[in-house]
């Protein structure tokens, strides 16, 4: 069954990084407090439409990005704007981002297709190495 939100012009897909009110993205590493409040924040679709039956589901998995990236942890990905295409300009993010995977959350579907934007797509052979580290952070055995 195609879902009703691909009628809109897109299916969420693993590697798209959209930008979403900021509000709809939890940060809970950091108190809110220390937190830098955006209008849009840009979060990389973990698990989306490509996934077996998941465009069924009122969810998608995503990880947030944060431009702070003096601090980087064993568990976060470093992407660059090399690394990724994009949708409307040569490339997706601007600067050097840090893939916030341990902060991997369900964002409502709708509100990603309605009040977000599809800033482009991560290159392959990047996203594989976001998933093998997704995989090592969650101690799955490697395939």
């Amino acid at each position: 069954m195609q879902s009703a939100f691909a009628a809109l012009g897109y299916e969420l897909v693993g590697d798209q990084i959209w930008s979403v009110p900021d509000e709809a993205v939890t940060f809970a590493d950091l108190s809110p407090a220390l937190r830098t409040r955006h209008e849009q924040r840009y979060v990389l679709i973990m698990q989306g439409d490509d996934w077996d039956h998941a465009q069924t589901c009122e969810t998608v998995l995503v990880a947030p990005l944060s431009s702070q990236i003096d601090n980087q942890r064993a568990w976060e990905s470093r992407i660059e704007p090399n690394e990724t295409i994009g949708h409307s300009h040569p490339r997706a993010i601007g600067k050097p981002s840090l893939i916030k995977l341990q902060l991997m959350q369900p964002v409502n579907r709708r509100m990603i297709l309605g009040q977000g934007a599809l800033a482009g797509v991560v290159d392959p052979e990047k996203f594989g190495s976001i998933q093998l580290l997704l995989a090592l952070n969650l101690s799955l055995p490697a395939q």
